[in-house]
């Protein structure tokens, strides 16, 4: 039995599931560490030691009792939940693989990618979270125009056309900005309906005017379309994703890791990243360690990582790759978005070129096994003539007829002509509506039907780049076909023998590995998580290739099940008038009603969703209108302390019912694990209670120091304890 299987055997019993709600369930997939590790990392500065499971279960209490969180973030646990999105969305909060906010975000320009080239764009998570969350702001600055304060009288009032006349301003524009509230006046009774109501104290314009208006604009559309680079993690492209969301998880440790080709990031060390070896957190990956100083030690044989990479055809492995498969040079060029020559200078650097052999079987395939001469031989002077002979003037597979006298008097025809050309098609091009720099252009070609070379009704208007598109890409005779046939002309440049016509694609880039060079503590910084759509969940950071910690079953990519949250009829309650986020037990008068229309508006809208996708609409498009009821399933890995903060909110009797019975199964799940750390944060956490400064001064005066000691004896407490509690009143 080998180690794999060893441990497999060892957590078997522990591999558990626990049903939640209606269907719904939590399980426990994997962990590491357990209550031995919690204490190993808290004695970590003496080594081991032989301690007994007495005195680990006291260092264990000390530390929760402490908040000495540190060795309790040894211990991590990958839960496999399925729960409905609204549940999902108070847990997802809380994650701990987090990266600084100097962090830098690598996209890719659009219009780069459009003209098939890659521009990168560079902007920092901490710059993304405040245009993702508060967008930006637009000043409208007044200074443009002259306000005139020093020709109002604040203590008078002016009417609307008394002020305009004094401000340079339109009275529309006052009226809007009295009508909207921006600008302060009031309306007062008059004698006539020709005098104006609206009155407007001096000093309320002087406020006005000399103060910016700020308006917010909501970024997360456009924030949420660029480009953000992650790697395709079967090929090892560096393709693109995009961000689904991006949040705070407040201030934590952070690592400075270095690598040997200059990339650097700052990143706590459960953060999962992609190395040689697969995904691991930067802890597991190097075998990190801190001692009491804050100094870091890693493994000499720690994988390297992997990042954003190099261009495809530079790369020595990838070219090796395409020609052991047996790719020609234009082949790998087509694959690596770049040209013939290119290909060949870089298998030339490599030294990868092409054998003779090699050579003679790709030019044998172009040339459909033609037989090819060998050996040097020296042309003569009759052969080059016969030669020229054959393949002069219309024997040429180029000639169009040639240049003569009489396709000059065609050329010179065609121009004067022109004009009422364009005239009969309203001087717009008949393939894409422009009105610019327009051509007559011979529908039926004239060195392919010379008798049609002076007809009027052989012309068409083109314009300059649709004329240069028809000819640069010999399409004179699929245009004629179009025209014969009364095609649409509109659709000519989209036709499918058009397309199919060799096309650069974007210069590709490939991952590759670089080993650390150093990893140095960087303090407590401010950390930020992103999550992103899959199917693989990572992204490029700082030049590292980074996962969010948290992989969610996709409504982009798969039909999402018909498969919801019912809720019993006892949960069919009003809202609490004490608690604005909560509900009270005091049920609705039509609880039963309310949920049969429930149940109705659930399966309406998913019926409307399999419509949607069974005529054809993209499915990322389709589940837009489906409920937060529906059920959502991911892997949800996070660290033992941070589990705890999750579960002291999330089990507390004020939270949401349903997200209870998560927290409440995820607990049972890990008691068996860490049994003295979860007795502690029973007693510490759940049980205990704190006081504030003012309930500490009362309890003082109701609690004699003597009287409390000989209880606490009696009860067993130890005397560092009865002094620990006794030095917190």
């Amino acid at each position: 039995m080998d180690i794999n299987e060893q441990l497999f055997e060892l957590k078997k019993p522990y591999l558990k599931e626990i049903k939640c709600l209606d269907k719904g369930f939590v399980r426990l997939v994997d962990w590491m560490g357990s209550d031995q590790r919690i204490v190993q990392a808290a004695r970590v500065s003496y080594g081991e030691g032989t301690k007994t499971v007495r005195e680990d279960k006291a260092l264990i209490d000390y530390l929760l009792r402490h908040a000495h969180t540190s060795p309790f973030e040894q211990v991590q646990f990958t839960f496999h939940v399925k729960l409905p999105i609204f549940i999902a969305r108070q847990i997802v909060r809380h994650r701990t693989a987090c990266l600084s906010g100097d962090t830098v975000l690598w996209f890719d320009e659009p219009a780069a990618i459009k003209n098939n080239k890659r521009k990168r764009r560079n902007m920092s998570i901490n710059e993304f979270y405040k245009k993702w969350h508060f967008g930006s702001e637009s000043i409208y600055n007044p200074k443009r125009k002259k306000t005139y304060t020093q020709n109002i009288i604040p203590e008078k009032l002016y009417t609307v056309p008394e002020l305009s006349e004094i401000i340079d301003r339109k009275q529309e524009s006052i009226r809007t900005w009295l009508s909207n509230g921006s600008l302060k006046g009031f309306k007062s009774n008059t004698k006539s309906f020709k005098e104006c109501s609206w009155q407007i104290l001096g000093q309320d314009w002087i406020d006005f005017s000399s103060k910016k208006r700020i308006w917010q604009n909501n970024l997360q559309n456009n924030l949420s379309k660029m480009n953000l680079r992650m790697c395709d993690e079967q090929t090892g492209d560096i393709s693109h994703t995009n961000i689904k969301d991006i949040w705070s998880n407040g201030f934590k440790e952070v690592f400075e890791v270095e690598l040997e080709n200059g990339y650097s990031i700052k990143m706590t060390k459960d953060h999962l990243c992609f190395s040689e070896k697969g995904w691991g957190t930067l802890e597991k990956l190097v075998e990190l360690k801190i001692n009491d100083k804050k100094n870091c030690s890693w493994s000499e044989n720690s994988p390297a990582f992997c990042v954003n990479g190099v261009i495809a055809y530079q790369d020595y492995n990838w070219l090796k790759e395409k020609r052991e498969n047996g790719l020609n040079v234009q082949q790998i060029a087509d694959l690596g978005g770049c040209s013939y020559h290119t290909i060949r200078k870089w298998l030339k650097i490599h030294k990868l070129q092409f054998s003779p052999k090699e050579k003679s079987k790709f030019s044998g395939l172009t040339q459909r096994n033609t037989k090819r001469t060998k050996g040097n031989y020296i042309v003569s002077d009759d052969t080059k003539n016969k030669i020229r002979a054959s393949r002069s003037g219309a024997k040429s597979n180029f000639w169009k007829g040639g240049v003569s006298s009489d396709r000059a008097n065609i050329a010179r025809w065609t121009t004067q002509i022109a004009h009422s050309v364009h005239k009969k098609y309203n001087y717009k091009c008949q393939i894409c509506q422009s009105s610019k720099k327009l051509n007559a252009h011979h529908i039926d070609p004239v060195w392919h039907n010379p008798d049609l070379a002076k007809s009027f009704e052989n012309l068409i208007t083109l314009c300059s780049d649709c004329h240069k598109f028809v000819h640069n890409k010999n399409l004179e005779l699929l245009f004629l076909e179009y025209s014969q046939n009364n095609y649409p002309l509109e659709n000519f440049k989209t036709h499918e023998k058009i397309k199919s016509k060799r096309i650069i694609t974007p210069k590709k880039l490939i991952r590759t590995y670089s080993k650390i060079k150093n990893i140095r503590y960087a303090g407590t910084e401010e950390v930020f998580d992103i999550e992103v759509e899959g199917p693989y969940h990572n992204f490029v950071a700082n030049g590292f290739i980074v996962h969010n910690s948290l992989n969610e079953i996709s409504g982009r990519y798969s039909v999402l099940k018909d498969e919801f949250y019912e809720p019993d009829v006892s949960r069919m309650v009003k809202q609490s008038k004490d608690n604005k986020q909560g509900s009270s037990e005091e049920l609705l008068e039509d609880a039963e009603a309310f949920l049969q229309s429930f149940k109705d508006e659930q399966f309406e809208m998913y019926d409307n969703y399999q419509e949607y996708i069974s005529g054809g609409m993209a499915k990322e498009m389709a589940r837009i209108n489906l409920p937060l009821s529906i059920y959502t399933e991911w892997y949800f890995s996070i660290d033992l302390h941070n589990l705890f903060h999750f579960l002291k909110l999330r089990m507390d009797a004020h939270a949401q019912y349903e997200v209870r019975v998560f927290a409440d199964a995820k607990y049972q799940l890990i008691k068996d694990i860490v049994p003295n750390a979860c007795e502690s944060f029973d007693r510490h956490i759940i049980n205990g209670r704190k006081f504030s400064g003012d309930e500490m001064e009362l309890l003082k005066t109701l609690l004699p120091v003597d009287k409390i000691k000989d209880l606490a004896i009696e009860q067993g407490w130890k005397e560092s304890k009865v002094n620990e509690f006794i030095s917190k009143l």
